[in-house]
């Protein structure tokens, strides 16, 4: 009536960047799999996050939900017809260095799977709270990553889940649908 407009936003909790080094293997996979699901239905709506980091993923104030949040560089990976855009290379970086996927490194633009990548790389942030290119000085992060082993490097955890996860993700191909099924009872206690 009086020609004022409101928003109402949902107060939320801590991101789960405070957890990294301090949480089990099965939460982090209770986690991961809860937002496999949220990004999936992002996809199936044809977007694509492209800013996926512990920052952007809260809980709900009583901790039993999380949300992703910052969806500021988010961005339609579909056409107006309905199809996939074609892979072009030679594009600047686009979302957190730490976290996006190496083909972004290598100047692809970012795809389904590079979601799912980032998602990767917070779930090995959260098993010890580093990544192994955060001790690196290198400017190269994206060779950085082209050289590490992640069961190396995280040998110590001795379930392979998150490791074939990430596997499975960076042999999908740019515009291929991604199985979150899969994905999904890969990290299924």
């Amino acid at each position: 009536q009086c020609g004022i407009n409101y928003m109402v936003l949902d107060l939320l909790g801590n991101n789960i960047e405070r957890l990294a080094g301090n949480i089990d293997y099965d939460n982090i996979c209770v986690i991961i799999r809860s937002l496999v699901i949220i990004i999936e239905n992002i996809h199936n709506k044809g977007v694509i996050h492209r800013d996926l980091k512990p920052d952007n993923v809260l809980f709900s104030l009583d901790n039993k939900r999380i949300y992703l949040i910052d969806y500021g560089l988010s961005t339609m990976y579909i056409d107006e017809d309905g199809k996939h855009l074609p892979e072009q290379t030679g594009r600047e970086i686009v979302g957190n260095i730490s976290y996006i996927s190496r083909n972004i490194h290598s100047g692809i633009i970012p795809s389904r799977r590079d979601d799912l990548i980032s998602v990767c790389y917070m779930a090995f942030y959260l098993l010890d709270g580093t990544l192994p290119w955060s001790l690196d000085n290198t400017d190269d992060i994206g060779f950085v990553k082209d050289t590490i082993e992640f069961r190396e490097y995280y040998g110590n955890h001795t379930n392979t889940r998150i490791f074939e996860i990430y596997d499975y993700c960076n042999k999908l191909t740019f515009n291929q649908t991604p199985n979150y099924d899969y994905i999904c009872k890969h990290l299924t206690l």
